[in-house]
């Protein structure tokens, strides 16, 4: 009698059970998630739905828009990544047969509102100077170089030969040099303070390229042309990484890669010459050279007596030259140099300071005379490459003979005018 009550209630159990399985599994309510990007600034790349033990990915087309079938209505969350490397997340609450979620829009934003987006530029730079601004800046005395030393937040330094003064360009034999304090050399970074970093934590640049010397003969005038300047920037913090060699601040100077016109500029002056020219050979073929001279003791020279023979005289030239090439819509190359010389000797001698000659043996050291002497020579020399690399790069080195010839006249001519000697 037992087993059977056993087996009866054991039934009933299991007809129990298996109704509450069936009503469960017929008690579900399909459902249909529809995702929908609208975003003018990003494109969706995959999507994530999770939820009441569903999980699902899908991956983005072109397509802005998927259906999912969900096996229940209930709470779920969708993931959605962006291209750009973006995630966002949705908690929605699917309670309909059809359901939808979008991204990338706001429902509360009027219909007739206008939506204005854009992307945050990289590290600006605190001021920029076009050429012309630079030239008319007040106390950079026409150089446009030295414009950066009258904007705000900057507090220049001047090299000193002796440190006698600012006029220091024209020394008497009796102003020696310390030799506790020797002479900075014009190609020491220690020109401007900014941030109230050290004078040595800044860094020049000029067409991307380190300039270590960017004044001559204590800071008088700068080393680069005007017309070969198109813009100046000043970083003086949260500059890019590729602006090196610097925790204060930096200076980079723009030149021209291109113009629509070809241009000659020269400058006469008693005692300094500056040339500039740039020609288009081809379309896509240009070169640029300019100089700068000075030489006053060829002019006081000329008049005997005039100037003391003990008196030290700076002499100091720079040039500057550039060769672009548009290789094709994607890829140009460009070739440049640039560098300076400073000298400084006796107006005696009207000769070059021959270091050789005065660096003598421990035994017999170079005199008082020989130390206020100065012969400094910088070059920069670079090839840079712009474009998309991803492209393929095909260059044909094939030349007109019309071409060299133009391009030979063209340099022969600029370093004549810049060589006056």
């Amino acid at each position: 009698m037992n087993l059977i009550n056993r087996n009866v209630i054991i039934s009933i159990f299991v007809l129990l059970y298996s109704t509450c399985w069936v009503q469960s599994l017929f008690s579900k309510t399909p459902a249909r998630l529809k995702i929908s990007v609208n975003s003018k600034t990003d494109q969706p790349a995959q999507a994530l739905v999770r939820g009441n033990n569903f999980e699902k990915n899908i991956t983005f087309s072109e397509i802005k828009e998927t259906i999912i079938d969900l096996p229940d209505q209930g709470n779920y969350e969708v993931i959605l990544i962006w291209k750009s490397g973006l995630t966002e997340k949705k908690s929605v609450n699917v309670i309909q047969k059809d359901f939808s979620v979008e991204f990338g829009s706001n429902s509360n934003i009027p219909a007739d509102s206008i939506n204005v987006t854009a992307k945050r530029p990289e590290a600006p730079p605190n001021y920029t100077l076009t050429q012309e601004d630079a030239v008319r800046m007040p106390g950079g005395f026409g150089d446009a170089l030295k414009a950066v030393q009258s904007m705000p937040g900057i507090s220049p330094m001047y090299q000193m030969y002796t440190g006698a003064s600012f006029q220091s360009a024209i020394q008497t034999f009796s102003q020696v040099t310390n030799p506790d304090k020797p002479d900075k050399p014009n190609g020491e970074k220690g020109f401007l303070v900014m941030r109230g970093a050290g004078s040595r934590a800044n860094q020049f640049y000029f067409n991307g390229l380190p300039m270590s010397y960017p004044f001559h003969a204590d800071g008088l005038t700068s080393v680069i042309n005007n017309n070969a300047i198109r813009s100046l920037e000043l970083y003086s913090g949260s500059y890019s990484a590729r602006y090196g060699f610097a925790t204060g601040g930096i200076i980079n100077i723009e030149g021209f890669q291109k113009r629509d016109s070809n241009l000659s500029v020269a400058h006469l002056n008693a005692f300094l010459t500056d040339v500039y020219t740039y020609r288009n050979i081809t379309k896509n073929f240009n070169v640029s050279v300019s100089g700068k001279k000075y030489y006053p003791n060829i002019v006081f020279g000329r008049v005997p007596n005039l100037i003391p023979t003990e008196t030290f005289l700076s002499d100091y030239n720079d040039y500057q030259a550039r060769i672009g090439w548009d290789i094709n819509e994607n890829h140009s190359v460009s070739f440049q140099t640039f560098g300076a010389k400073d000298k400084r000797y006796p107006f005696k001698e009207l000769s070059q300071y021959n270091p050789k000659e005065t660096a003598q043996s421990f035994a017999n050291p170079p005199s008082a005379a020989d130390a206020a002497r100065l012969d400094r020579i910088f070059r920069t020399d670079g090839i840079q490459q712009f474009g998309n690399l991803k492209v393929p790069l095909q260059i044909r080195l094939t030349f007109l003979e019309t071409i060299l010839t133009k391009l030979l006249k063209t340099v022969w001519t600029c370093w004549f005018l810049i060589l006056l000697k």
